[in-house]
């Protein structure tokens, strides 16, 4: 490439003299882009419950502290294995005949919270058969189309849909949770699609989907409907799928199941939702390791301590921050093996606590070194005495989940063994 980049940039009877002035600097800045460091690309994420299966339609609005039209919140969950920013949602419910879907929604809510007993008080009696495996008792993330946190649309799939069983204002702390339900109920199918205007970042964790809707009338309540439990396509089934739960706010801060508890008998349902959103990058990168080559040590004196260097680099498309040198020291480590094996226990590498090392933020494509400390003793095990044996080498290996919890999205990089490998010498 260089050769004809040159032929290309000197042949004047080819580039004209006023056209030459801007070729080049352009060149320049497309192969200085060249250069730049690759940057793993961000994954999309999405999961759905599927569609509805017309077993049970359940309340779920915003709302006052007590009467009929009272807050309701139906919650039904998902996992996520990686970090996902949650960019938009849907989900599919009922609302009374008659009502004008295209103006007659008020209000969206979205929540989401975590498993109990996270954000919950686990010290005080419930009024509910049981709290495990239920939501908490407070929501770990909240948006609200009125406070412009989302927009959302309404569309109509269905004029007349009916559900077998309902549950709406039929809500009880024990012993008369099990009303076993409200008996069907006819209405019009609606999807509900969000989009949020910051999305929720959530951690690796097993989660609750709550949405809320509130209608023009307050006494013309909004139905979740239900989905197939197990999910079936186009659903997407994972492992540890719960089932639907339901509280009002005078039940609150409990959760009743809503086919246990209430209905009294299987089957558990799930409830009818989508999520879609983007997994974002995290990748450090392990890009060199520079130990020492010799080490002379002396029989009788005392021992030699020397630096190792370690490079990683910010491949993310956003900057990763460590706060302080603990949190360096669980970011970045070093780790020595005994090349001949001779049964000897190769010596620690220790994180310099100070300068050269201190807190930083590494932008996107960046480089941080890191400098540990490695002390060779003569009175401990030299593996080869001889010269020209090697005797250690050197794996290094950098951990994002130190930085904030979330797993590196490119571990291939994560970990490099240096080709320079030390030969230890013991004089007499």
């Amino acid at each position: 490439m260089k050769s004809r980049l040159n032929n290309m940039f000197t042949t004047s009877q080819f580039i004209p003299a006023g056209v030459r002035s801007l070729v080049v600097p352009l060149a320049l800045s497309l192969c200085a882009l060249l250069l730049l460091a690759p940057q793993t690309s961000a994954a999309t994420f999405s999961f759905s419950t599927g569609n509805p299966d017309g077993l049970m339609a359940t309340a779920t609005r915003p709302g006052p502290t007590n009467g009929l039209d009272q807050e309701t919140e139906s919650a039904d969950d998902f996992i996520l294995t990686n970090e996902v920013q949650i960019t938009s949602a849907s989900f599919t419910g009922l609302v009374p005949l008659g009502v004008d879907v295209s103006n007659d929604v008020s209000k969206v809510v979205v929540e989401i919270y975590r498993v109990f007993p996270q954000d919950s008080d686990i010290n005080r009696t419930s009024n509910v058969p049981t709290r495990a495996n239920s939501p908490s008792d407070v929501a770990f993330a909240s948006k609200d189309s009125t406070s412009a946190e989302l927009t959302f649309t309404v569309t109509l799939l269905n004029p007349s849909f009916v559900a077998s069983n309902s549950v709406d204002i039929g809500i009880f702390p024990l012993t008369n949770q099990t009303t076993m339900g409200e008996g069907p109920v006819t209405g019009q199918e609606i999807r509900v699609d969000v989009t949020l205007t910051s999305p929720f970042d959530l951690p690796t964790n097993h989660y609750f989907f709550v949405p809320q809707v509130l209608l023009t009338n307050a006494a013309d309540h909004f139905l979740w409907l239900s989905a197939p439990k197990p999910i079936v396509s186009p659903g997407t089934p994972f492992v540890g799928d719960l089932q639907e739960w339901i509280r009002n706010a005078q039940l609150d801060p409990d959760w009743l199941r809503v086919a246990t508890d209430i209905v009294g008998a299987p089957p558990a349902f799930n409830a009818t939702f989508a999520l879609t959103g983007d997994i974002p990058v995290h990748d450090l990168a392990v890009i060199s390791v520079h130990p020492i080559k010799n080490i002379n040590l002396k029989a009788g004196k005392p021992a030699l301590t020397k630096r190792v260097k370690v490079q990683i680099q910010n491949l993310s498309p956003h900057s990763e921050t460590f706060t302080n040198l603990a949190q360096l020291a669980d970011l970045v480590s070093v780790t020595l093996s005994n090349i001949p094996n001779s049964g000897c226990t190769p010596p620690t590498a220790d994180l310099i606590q100070g300068s050269p090392n201190k807190p930083k933020t590494i932008k996107p494509n960046g480089k941080l070194n890191v400098f540990f400390n490695v002390t060779y003793d003569p009175a401990g095990c030299v593996p080869a005495p001889a010269k020209g044996a090697e005797d250690f080498a050197y794996t290094a290996h950098v951990n994002h989940g130190a930085i904030d919890g979330n797993p590196d999205t490119n571990p291939s990089n994560d970990t490099l063994t240096s080709d320079v490998e030390t030969d230890v010498v013991l004089k007499e």
